[in-house]
């Protein structure tokens, strides 16, 4: 049941969304050209390289746009949820193997019911990719810990080698490094540093770098100096040392983060860092504080980092499911008068949370036949989880308490409430009219965003070129005359731009408005073309246009 709910909740409200900026398309887009131009290797958005990360996450897409028969948003958002349903996977597979089914779905929900994690899985974002990576390298790990024979070691850490070598290919260094980290930390804390030995032998080794060290090297003979300097240094170091100026946060920002963001989990968070830390040096026991150590390094290495976001710590967030589901367990295995107080407080939020998010849809006038039946599905489990209470049957109220949240959660991304939820307007209607004025003419991108990027070439189902200079524009433009430049402008005043109108002047030519499509009160999509001042001379001319008459 548990298994069902945490699965659910991450299917439903996919269907009939789409795919937002800036994430979504971005990806979406690379995805794309990747299949357009067969380059695997070296990714490329809007024309140009595209070396934020490696290319995994994108690869995996494009291979579904393949088998689908082209781009679309449905096969975007499929490999999302597949990813984060992989992740589910693990976790339930881990939990089980420590405790038994009930703690596998227990991690299982809450890994699915923390804001961020279910959030993310409705983006079509890489860090489902790195998520699911990590949560299969946390079950070979700990395969590896539990086995006796060296031949089982081996093959255990060689497949945590595997998944940590996809790890890389989906974001880079990230991911190995967070999870080797607590690794070592683990090791150190319980005094198991021989472990190393079998970790560095030469199957595991082989496991992690033939596939990293093979994209490697096709990237190094596949991309330019300044593309490789920019992978590496700019983005794989620069990204961590200097950050950039919408994400420098301050150090203590994941220690406040994580508490909204691993909702409703964290709640119960404390009790089971104690526990685990009280447990730290058992042999009986070791689970606690293998999670912890996993759990809670990532949190300080990239507390360090200058450029934090919620989303960087996901990695972390199987151990954390993993860690509150091995404490819960043994809590409700344990029973007694605190238990049930503590199943009733976790019904009672439970509880509210579904009511505020019930009452939220129906002010917002959501589907009658959808809020019936979420309130019919609340009711049976509030009455349900009652009289689980009632009876000390703590385990079918904890059941109960996550059907409580699956509604409220279903709810919220099915319903009205999802527009709150993602705050990005689509803009597909807004580019699509842009679109049919440009017919098929080929769209040249002015100094663009990512969302301008991604959904001028994945809405059009064809590669809009960025163009950075206004030189390198202009020339484009006159070299091929029915071309239009495409520009989002977020202040729309003084259009052309200036820098565009000087170098238009220079270059004898007049930047003529082709469309103006406002996208809000402050933004629109305005597009170009050229047109030669000796071409306007002899329209005139043939004209009899003249200042006196127009």
């Amino acid at each position: 049941m548990l298994l069902v709910l945490s699965g659910w909740v991450l299917v439903v409200g996919q269907v009939g969304r789409e795919l937002l900026p800036p994430d979504d398309l971005r990806e979406a887009e690379v995805a794309r050209e990747m299949l357009e131009n067969g380059n695997y290797v070296v990714p490329h958005l809007a024309g140009l390289p595209f070396v934020e990360k490696p290319p995994g996450f994108q690869a995996m897409i494009a291979m579904v746009f393949l088998i689908a028969g082209g781009p679309s948003t449905t096969a975007a958002r499929a490999v999302s949820v597949a990813l984060a349903l992989a992740s589910l996977s693990a976790v339930f597979l881990l939990g089980r193997r420590i405790s038994g089914a009930r703690c596998g779905g227990l991690a299982a929900t809450f890994l699915a019911f923390s804001s961020r994690f279910c959030q993310t899985a409705h983006e079509v974002h890489l860090d489902n990719a790195l998520t699911a990576a990590t949560a299969f390298a946390l079950l070979f790990t700990w395969i590896a810990l539990e086995s006796v024979e060296d031949q089982a070691k081996k093959r255990a850490y060689s497949s945590a080698a595997f998944t940590l070598a996809l790890a890389f290919l989906t974001k880079g260094f990230v991911g190995p490094t967070l999870f080797g980290a607590g690794f070592i930390a683990y090791l150190a804390i319980s005094g198991r540093q021989k472990e190393l030995k079998h970790t560095f032998s030469p199957m595991p080794l082989a496991a992690f770098l033939i596939p990293v060290v093979l994209w490697l090297a096709l990237f190094a003979a596949n991309a330019t100096p300044d593309v490789i300097h920019e992978f590496f240094i700019d983005n794989q170091i620069g990204r961590f040392t200097r950050g950039y100026q919408s994400n420098v946060r301050p150090i203590y920002f994941y220690l406040l983060d994580v508490w909204p963001a691993f909702a409703p989990a964290s709640l119960l968070l404390p009790l089971a860092i104690a526990a685990a830390w009280r447990k730290r040096l058992g042999v009986a026991d070791r689970a606690g504080v293998f999670f912890l150590a996993m759990a809670i390094t990532p949190i300080l290495i990239l507390s360090v980092s200058r450029a934090k976001e919620s989303l960087y710590l996901l990695p972390a967030y199987p151990a954390l499911a993993l860690l509150v589901a091995w404490w819960c367990d043994r809590a409700l295995a344990a029973g007694g008068e605190r238990a049930r107080i503590g199943e009733t407080f976790v019904v009672t939020v439970s509880t509210l949370f579904a009511i505020a998010v019930l009452a939220a849809s129906v002010v917002l006038h959501g589907e009658p036949i959808m809020v019936a039946a979420a309130s019919a599905v609340f009711a049976c489990a509030l009455g349900a989880s009652l009289f689980a209470l009632r009876r000390r049957n703590l385990w079918s109220a904890a059941v109960g308490a996550a059907t409580l949240t699956a509604t409220g959660l279903s709810l919220f991304y099915a319903g009205p409430l999802r527009a709150y939820a993602f705050r990005r307007p689509p803009i597909r209607s807004y580019l699509e009219e842009v679109f049919k004025i440009a017919n098929d003419r080929e769209i040249v991108l002015y100094q663009p965003s990512d969302m301008l990027r991604g959904g001028a070439g994945f809405f059009r189902n064809r590669t809009a070129l960025e163009v950075r200079e206004p030189e390198d524009l202009l020339r484009r433009l006159m070299a091929n005359p029915p071309a239009l430049c495409l520009i989002q402008i977020d202040e729309p005043q003084g259009i052309p731009l200036p820098e565009l109108k000087q170098k238009a002047d220079i270059f004898g030519v007049e930047l003529r408005e082709e469309a103006y499509v406002s996208i809000g009160s402050r933004r629109a999509f305005v597009l170009l073309s050229v047109v030669r001042r000796q071409q306007i001379a002899e329209i005139k001319e043939r004209l009899g246009w003249s200042p006196q008459r127009p």
